[in-house]
């Protein structure tokens, strides 16, 4: 797992030569998750009972956002998210 900020910077630092923007690497970012290559972490339903005034639709839960969000590896080429290092 990774901050959604980390990852960005990270994109943006020169390891993707055609990301230098901020926002080219959301978007890409966005991509990914479209494509479902990573996944934004959820707060559990419990959770959502206790603060459903901040519960976002479905649509923005999964949109990706540059800051403090959790995101996760999904499974890439058949390998277990738990065993992808980066």
């Amino acid at each position: 797992m990774f901050l959604s900020y980390d990852f960005v910077n990270w994109l943006t630092a020169g390891n993707v030569k055609e990301l230098v923007t901020r926002e080219s690497a959301i978007k890409f970012a966005n991509d990914m998750v479209d494509l479902e290559t990573i996944q934004i972490v959820r707060a559990t339903d419990t959770e959502y009972d206790e603060l459903e005034s901040c519960v976002s639709s479905e649509s923005e839960a999964r949109l990706f956002r540059y800051g403090w969000a959790i995101i996760k590896h999904s499974k890439i080429y058949g390998v277990a998210s738990d065993h992808i290092v980066i």
